[in-house]
């Protein structure tokens, strides 16, 4: 097995995989499922609301941090596999019903199959910060955002062909392939043992944590720095289909173009980030973000557009990939999962609040107001990253 410790370069295409798997529900969840709803005779609220239910799982995630930290003695990888095979079940059951005539079934195994990622997920968190330096950690989130990105491009274009020329059953269906093949690419990783003489009495040192002043503005910074992006991501596709007349096929591939930018936007914001420091690069790449938001809502025509959404992913992408180093500099490497997964799920919770904020506001105001709402909400991000303290990097010989 191909030892990951130390600096081994071999942990970025680790992590890279396992938000690769990430980002083709992402893809589902962001491109396919919101025209599907759609397509079938749910509005733009309620597409919504339902896309918002089934993604709750991530705000759980503090829960499932807290699971695998308990059980830390099976190791990672296990509770890797455990998350993963789930997802691939439910998507495969899904594969076989009918959302038009049974929408809460529907829901319910979607809720599953996103659930069995969250476990992956901070299955695959805690084995990052244990085995990564701070100084690493930019870049460490830079190749899990880069491979969720590309994850979603490529979902966007494959999984968009399938929906279009077979049905979106065969959607749910291939997917579940996917997530399971790349699954047990983790069994190929050593994983080191984890020391257990020292014992952590996680309740008192999560308490203790989160009573520091800057973690609680970290928090709220965690929160902030995502609704925004909820709004918007959803909107997207509802925009491309009904003022531009793209259908699901044509979306998958612009929206794969996006995603394509997206992972660039994440390196190279966590690269810098590692080299100029975070709070620098957040103030650039949010401050861009909402310029560009603001042009996106009064652009003409559709080539314009899309253009200047490229801006948007790519900054975007960038300042959150840089949030996520801080919540990893701040982590207390003993509660590696179960404080990560809580950060998580705050960011997880603003996400899903403006993932669900997104068809109200269309029905309310129309797209192009819904669009500068978007930028709106990342105004706040600013005010409160002035508070944050970042601590100087130390450098391990």
């Amino acid at each position: 097995m191909i030892d990951i410790s130390n600096r081994s370069i071999w942990k970025y295409p680790l992590f890279a995989s396992l938000y690769f798997i990430q980002g083709i529900l992402s893809a589902i969840s962001y491109t396919i499922l919101p025209i599907y709803l759609v397509d079938i005779g749910y509005s733009l609220a309620i597409s919504s609301i339902i896309i918002g239910i089934a993604m709750l799982p991530w705000t759980l995630k503090f829960f499932w941090g807290g699971f695998v930290d308990y059980f830390k003695k099976y190791g990672r990888k296990r509770f890797i596999i455990i998350g993963g095979f789930l997802s691939f079940i439910t998507l495969i059951v899904i594969g076989f019903v009918d959302a038009n005539a049974s929408i809460i079934m529907f829901t319910i195994l979607y809720f599953i199959c996103v659930l069995g990622i969250v476990i992956l997920d901070v299955a695959a968190d805690g084995w990052a910060i244990e085995i990564s330096y701070k100084d690493e950690h930019g870049k460490i989130t830079g190749s899990m955002f880069g491979g969720q990105y590309i994850g979603r491009a490529f979902g966007a274009i494959f999984l968009g062909f399938i929906a279009f020329t077979y049905g979106y059953n065969y959607v749910f269906l291939m997917a579940g392939i996917f997530i399971l093949v790349v699954t047990f690419f983790p069994l190929i990783f050593e994983e080191s043992k984890i020391d257990l003489k020292t014992k952590v009495k996680i309740r008192k040192t999560l308490i203790n944590e989160f009573k520091k002043k800057n973690i609680q503005i970290i928090s709220l910074l965690a929160f902030l720095s995502i609704i925004g992006s909820g709004i918007i991501t959803v909107l997207i596709p509802w925009y491309l289909e009904d003022i531009f007349n793209f259908n699901i096929s044509e979306i998958g591939l612009i929206i794969a173009g996006f995603l394509i930018l997206s992972a660039i936007g994440s390196l190279s914001g966590g690269a810098l980030a590692d080299k100029f420091g975070r709070k620098k690069v957040i103030y650039i790449f949010t401050s861009c973000s909402i310029i560009s938001i603001i042009t996106l809502g009064l652009s003409p025509s559709w080539i314009l557009f899309i253009i200047i959404y490229a801006f948007v992913v790519y900054f975007q992408s960038g300042y959150y990939s840089v949030v996520v180093a801080i919540l990893m500099d701040v982590t207390n490497p003993q509660l590696a999962a179960t404080q990560f997964s809580i950060f998580a799920s705050i960011v997880n919770f603003g996400l899903i609040l403006g993932n669900s904020m997104s068809g109200s506001l269309i029905t309310i105001f129309g797209f192009n107001r819904a669009i500068l709402y978007g930028a709106w909400f990342m105004g706040p991000l600013l005010i409160v990253l002035y508070f944050v303290k970042i601590e100087k990097q130390k450098i391990p010989n």
